[in-house]
């Protein structure tokens, strides 16, 4: 069974060589950050959302 690291984020970004496991963590981190702050914003600004789906068409 893998180790799960308990390392801060900000400790593995600041890292220059992260352990394999670590790396993993982040990127999966990464991976739905991006989803996840759309989901946030749209919820606490729905207008602006609106804007920037008529800005980017």
């Amino acid at each position: 069974m893998a180790r799960v690291s308990r390392v801060p984020l900000a400790f593995i970004l600041s890292s220059k060589n992260p352990r394999p496991e670590d790396k993993r963590r982040l990127d999966e981190f990464m991976a739905t950050f991006r989803e996840r702050s759309k989901a946030k914003i749209a919820k606490q600004f729905p207008p602006l959302l609106d804007e920037l789906h008529k800005e980017s068409q």
